[in-house]
């Protein structure tokens, strides 16, 4: 009678259990993909685990993970069941703010996906409202500008294009809002033509703009994407 194998245990983060490396048929013939695969299950682990990494990064506190990713052969078949090589791993395009990665929730798409909803938080002096920023100058600490507030965007390839300057920091942030729902029109067109393009994705990005073009109309202030 033949030793019953150990099931696995937790070993990463004491939660993620490494299942596959109990197939040698699969680590063997497959190593560059399990490799791939492997990196892509321990970063969201470490994005949602990591007491570290979520010391240092704050915007994934309250990020969990589903019970099937738990184990890597999960997470390895929704993984392979679809185009995901050179892609990043995201869990709040199809659901606005969501924290959850679950195969419901999760989308590989291009890093310019990503990138186009980037809002930069530093240097924006006191001004809070996203895309605006307040002008100043180090050499002449007391010089009042007649426009204080200046408008940029992230136009998804990261380079930040200006907008102009402005009296009221408002007008600055809607100067925003109206360039940045072009740019993310134009990032659905270009996602359109990719080998890993999902009618679902394409209309949680279209979304946004009409968010911020629908904001701009009413003049409310947007605050996230």
């Amino acid at each position: 009678m033949g030793r019953k194998r150990k099931e696995p245990s937790p070993t990463l983060y004491s939660w993620g259990i490494n299942d596959l490396k109990y197939h040698s048929e699969y680590y063997r013939d497959n190593y560059e993909d399990y490799k791939g695969v492997y990196g892509k299950w321990t970063g969201m682990m470490k994005r949602a685990l990591s007491p570290k990494y979520l010391a240092k990064t704050p915007s994934y506190v309250g990020a969990s993970i589903c019970d099937d990713w738990q184990y890597l052969s999960e997470f390895k078949m929704w993984t392979t069941d679809q185009v995901w090589k050179g892609l990043e791993l995201d869990k709040d395009i199809l659901v606005v703010g969501n924290k959850h990665y679950s195969p419901e929730t999760c989308a590989y798409v291009p890093k310019y996906v990503n990138y186009c909803f980037l809002t930069k938080q530093g240097g924006r002096g006191d001004c809070s409202s996203i895309g605006v920023y307040v002008v100043s100058d180090k050499r002449h600490p007391n010089w009042i500008p007649t426009k204080p507030f200046s408008a940029q965007v992230n136009d998804g390839l990261g380079n930040y294009l200006a907008l102009g300057r402005y009296t009221e920091q408002m007008d600055a942030h809607r100067a925003w809002q109206l360039a940045k729902a072009d740019i993310i029109e134009n990032t659905v067109l270009r996602y359109m033509l990719e080998p890993c393009y999902r009618q679902d994705v394409a209309n949680a990005i279209y979304l946004r703009a009409e968010m911020l073009r629908d904001d701009h109309a009413n003049h409310r202030e947007t605050f996230s994407l």
